[in-house]
């Protein structure tokens, strides 16, 4: 409809001088929600740009001479941005970001960094700054007496000349002699971390060392030097790499004092190059080095506030941070050293897209936009989790556009369409091998199969009469033959088809992998076998579809059979298969019923293909493993993005992710086709089936009777219930309706994603559970503020209903709202086994009832008012009893929301009491939670506990042996205070385990803040009162 629209107003624009309201007209006549949809558009007063993709990632020349980004020129206006066929955009920037820095043209030369002589060249001239900069740049203020750049200067000076560890930066680097063979190694960023990818063991241990003598840094393998962190030569990139960019930061700064200062028009990225130039003694074409710091400026998409995606590991993915790989090469020159360049692009195609949804209207136009697939599309859940406002189309609009594709529908079947849907599948029942001379004999039907068949086969590893073919495709030869004669097939049926409807002649059969002139020469072969040699074949691919369509389409008018033979690749969404006729053939299509015409008859008159045949898809996701290109960057960046996004949607473990592509590096086993069954590759699939049926569904002139062959091994990319819950074309339909078993499939869809759901959740929780806890044991004071950053996230949203996208991602979504769940873990919430609303089978398993927990709080509510008054304000009080459909997952509601919660209730209390509560010191952060002051100033740790009936609370004596460890770890032996948060049952086992009174001066325990009908504990207040201050 999209592209007959705007064909119409051409043909308008060519008799006539056309203006917005005939523009308009057009638009109200034959698309009339469309401002329903986009009400905010005032078409009147819009001025359009056309961009292909890829230049809207170019940088464009301005009037003033100067490099900008499209939206960078345009970041003051109010802009509509509308991305046609949006999932194909996302394939498109994705490559283009790629190309950028693995291309071998002058451009990514430049993009080169070797990151010790860049450092080197930083450093001399930082020394020499305050002498050799202009005047004038280093005495521009900052804004308000802060941050002027003397100061700015002064701070650069000491960070880049700060020493590190035992290596000196500034000497030349060397590869060791065993390093060089190969020439170069490549250092990538695999999300969570930088990691070498090494053909061997020893690759996997390179550290950098300084020899004085030599005065250089030899890098080598030694994985008894590997123990010392600092010495890891990932370690020392990576700090280089800080230093460097905290360089350009600081540059930013300074350029924008300058700029300010001498009111000049410069852009932020021009600011930031002149100072750069400036500091490093560089024209404006002189060196690289100007051109590649650039890059590293956040201008590009801005800066993105991922302080809550630390959390969650998400500010390392390739979403956040784009790619970026180092490269280590051997130099023959010894004079110069070796090198280590780095190659970075600071965006991603799904950053770029959440940047440019924050400041602009987008809108994303596709019929398969919203499949559910990080691959080839993009992943609209990281996306819509850093944009604002997200816009959903009204309810009553989606009624209106479902009832105009039902309306649709139905003309087309009220016409006489019937489409008629064939399985492709070998007809071979209960085998699980057969000799190929066998096989080919009953998928032709011959007696005797020609000799040719065999020699001229063209595989790779060819075929002889006798060999074993497994039916279940194993093997490369088995596979590839299969799918052969699948084709074959299918072009016999087509070519029947077209012998009993000789006014059916168009039709068009989709491969996954281009067919080469020795395949096309065998398939004719076997055509010309059973009597069918003067069948037309033509194989159109991507170089040269442009001159082979016109001459096909040629053929189909002039009701010639001509099967086009072409990929799903090769066919762009702008290229239309349609064809025209004219209005004789017309008459005698609909007088046959061998087609129909549906509505009002048009002038310029073209119909639609007759038959398809669609190829199980494959390969959607990069393929790993040995070929010939094995082992090229672009192709690794490629993998690398795949596996994160898989990984960080829990689709793969970190451990499958990383063997992937340890396995591409090294042709190592990887199973690539069950890589195929995970449902975002499945769907990925899926997505080329559709939109290679949404061939057939281009014009009002159509078969009677469309053929539609598909391999029955494709059925399994169509069945999600996303395909069942959109609108879809006839022939979509009819596929969808045709795939038997399709209930158990779905069941089984399930299955799997309620495995993705826990290898999700577990992954989130370990993070939580054990890997914040042993970062907070490692280090203490820098773990400090995520610590506390993720125990306020989890206080504010004990429940997920209404929070962001990426909190959600700390609950577990039921399909109803809930207010108890069971679940079964291994040991202590380190891995969540099963959770479910129903009890659950086979498990040893556990129950949190969060109806009771509301209803204790609630009892502490009502009877201390103060309490809720303080948490409304805090944002921490919430309904425990009320049903929700996002709960916290079992490890983080106990292992965090319950401590923090009783600690918060704690200090409210001390608050309401006027007690002093003191934060721990930094290096002894979470050993305890706070410290009160006596009155003849004795510090007293406090340990608050969240300990009820039916938890399994450890006896009193290992209680106290763990806080003996802990006080071996603080600066001071003072004693400790033990705080329950709500009363036990009276003489309860738990009550004589953990808060029997003791004679130890060393620790103290309190049964409870609050007793069982919720009123503040007088004797524990007491007790506060009459001893602390």
């Amino acid at each position: 409809m999209k592209k007959n629209l705007v064909r119409d107003i051409k043909k308008k624009s060519l008799s006539k001088k056309i203006s917005n309201n005939d523009i308009l007209e057009e638009i109200t006549a034959n698309i009339p929600w469309v401002f329903k949809m986009f009400p905010e558009l005032k078409l009147k007063e819009k001025r359009v740009i056309f961009m292909t993709s890829r230049k809207f990632l170019t940088l464009i020349k301005t009037p003033k001479a100067s490099t900008m980004h499209i939206w960078a020129v345009f970041s003051q206006k109010k802009i509509h941005l509308i991305m046609d066929e949006v999932d194909e955009i996302k394939e498109d920037w994705n490559d283009f970001i790629i190309d950028q820095i693995t291309d071998k043209s002058d451009l990514a030369f430049r993009d080169r960094l070797d990151l010790f002589h860049i450092y080197r060249r930083i450093i001399i001239k930082v020394n020499d700054c305050m002498t050799t900069l202009p005047q004038q740049i280093i005495d521009a203020p900052g804004i308000n007496g802060n941050n002027d750049n003397k100061d700015i200067l002064k701070v650069m000076q000491q960070k880049m000349c700060d020493t590190y560890k035992n290596l000196n930066l500034l000497y030349r680097v060397k590869l060791d002699d065993s390093l060089r063979d190969g020439n170069q190694r490549f250092i990538f960023n695999i999300g969570m971390q930088n990691q070498l990818l090494g053909k061997t063991e020893a690759e996997r241990y390179l550290v950098i060392q300084s020899d004085p003598q030599q005065q250089l840094n030899l890098i080598k393998s030694d994985k008894t030097l590997y123990q010392h962190g600092e010495l890891r030569l990932s370690q020392v990139l990576k700090h280089l790499q800080k230093l460097i960019r905290f360089f350009v930061k600081n540059a930013q700064k300074i350029g924008q004092n300058v700029t300010r200062a001498e009111r000049k028009d410069r852009t932020a990225n021009e600011a930031t190059a002149y100072i750069i130039r400036s500091i490093l003694d560089e024209s404006n074409e002189e060196d690289k080095t100007t051109y590649i710091l650039s890059r590293l400026e956040d201008g590009i998409t801005g800066r993105f506030d991922l302080t809550t995606e630390r959390l969650f590991g998400d500010n390392q993915s390739i979403y956040a941070n784009g790619y970026e790989y180092l490269q280590i090469m051997s130099n023959d020159d010894k004079a110069f050293g070796d090198h280590v360049y780095w190659y970075h692009s600071n965006f991603s195609a799904e950053r770029l897209l959440a940047f440019l949804a924050n400041k602009w209207h987008v809108y994303g136009l596709s019929a398969t936009a919203k499949s559910p697939t990080m691959l080839n599309n993009f992943d609209y859940q990281w996306v819509e989790a850093h944009v604002k406002n997200n816009y959903q189309l009204s309810t009553q609009l989606e009624k209106e556009l479902d009832k105009e594709n039902k309306d649709y529908l139905a003309a087309e079947r009220r016409a006489g369409i019937n489409v008629s849907i064939t399985n492709v599948d070998l007809p071979i029942k209960g085998q699980d091998t057969i000799f190929a001379k066998d096989l080919l004999q009953r998928v032709l039907k011959v007696n005797r199969i020609p000799a040719e068949l065999f020699t001229a086969y063209p595989e790779e590893e060819g075929l002889r009469p006798n060999d074993v073919i497994s039916l279940a495709g194993d093997g490369q030869v088995s596979f590839t033959l299969l799918r052969n004669l699948k084709t074959v097939q299918a072009l016999i049926t087509f070519a029947k088809f077209y012998n009993e409807r000789p006014l059916n002649p168009a039709y068009v059969l989709f491969k996954n992998k281009k067919v080469s002139e020795e395949l096309l020469y065998w398939y004719k072969l076997c055509l010309k076998a059973i009597g069918m040699g003067k069948v037309s074949l033509t194989v159109v691919d991507a170089q040269n579809v442009q001159q082979k369509i016109p001459l096909i389409k040629k053929d189909w008018t002039n009701g010639k059979l001509n099967i086009m033979v072409t990929t799903y690749a090769a066919l762009g969404r702008g290229i239309n298969l349609h064809y025209s006729i004219d209005a004789e053939t017309l008459t005698e299509l609909v007088k046959s019923k061998n087609g129909v015409l549906i509505g009002k008859q048009k002038q310029n008159l073209s119909r639609d293909i007759d038959g398809e045949y669609l190829e199980a898809p494959t390969h959607i996701a990069t393929w790993i493993g040995r070929d010939d290109e094995q082992f090229l960057i672009k192709r690794m960046l490629h993998i690398i993005g795949e596996q994160d996004a898989l990984y960080g949607n829990g689709h793969i473990t970190r451990a499958t992710y990383r063997k992937n592509l340890y396995a591409y590096i090294n042709g190592g086993p990887v199973n690539n086709y069950r890589q195929n069954d995970l449902q975002p590759v499945k769907i990925a699939g899926g997505v080329y089936i559709e939109q290679a049926l949404g061939r057939m569904a281009r014009t009002n002139i159509k078969s009677s009777c469309p053929l539609i062959l598909i391999d029955n091994a494709a059925k399994k990319n169509l069945v999600s219930n996303y395909l069942n819950n959109k609108r879809t074309t006839l022939e979509m339909a009819a596929v969808l309706a045709d795939i038997t078993g399709r209930e158990a499939e779905l069941e089984k869809e399930k299955a799997t994603l309620l495995h993705e759901k826990l290898n999700m959740a577990n992954e989130i929780q370990h993070r939580f559970t054990v890997r914040l806890p042993s970062q907070l044991q490692e280090d203490r004071q820098g773990t400090k503020e995520l610590w506390q950053r993720a125990r306020e996230i989890i206080l504010k949203h004990p429940f997920g209903d209404d929070a962001p996208v990426t909190i959600q991602r700390l609950h577990w979504q039921f399909e109803k709202a809930v207010n108890k769940y069971y679940f079964a873990i291994e040991g202590d919430y380190s891995r969540l086994l099963a959770i479910d609303a129903a009890p659950i089978q086979n498990y040893n398993q556990h129950q949190f009832d969060f109806a009771h927990y509301g209803k204790t709080l609630n009892k502490i509510y009502e009877a201390n008012s103060w309490l809720k008054e303080d948490f409304d304000l805090l944002g921490y009080y919430h309904d425990f009893e009320k049903p929700h459909h996002y709960q916290l997952l079992p490890g983080i509601f106990n292992n965090f929301y319950r401590p923090a919660l009783s600690e918060e209730v704690f200090k409210v209390i001390c608050k309401y009491l006027g007690i002093k509560v003191y934060p721990m010191a930094d290096n002894e952060f979470e050993l305890f939670d706070c410290y009160l002051q006596t009155k003849d100033k004795k510090k007293v740790f406090v340990d608050i506990k969240d300990y009820n009936e039916t938890t399994n609370a450890t006896k009193q004596t290992e209680v106290f042996k763990k806080a003996r460890l802990k006080l071996a770890n603080c600066t001071e032996n003072n004693p400790v205070y033990f705080i329950n948060f709500r009363q036990l049952k009276p003489n309860s086992k738990y009550e004589q385990k953990l808060f029997t009174p003791q004679s130890d001066q060393q620790f103290f325990t309190c049964p409870s803040m609050f007793l069982a009908d919720g009123k503040l504990n007088s004797q524990f207040a007491k007790n506060l009162l009459d001893y602390f201050e």
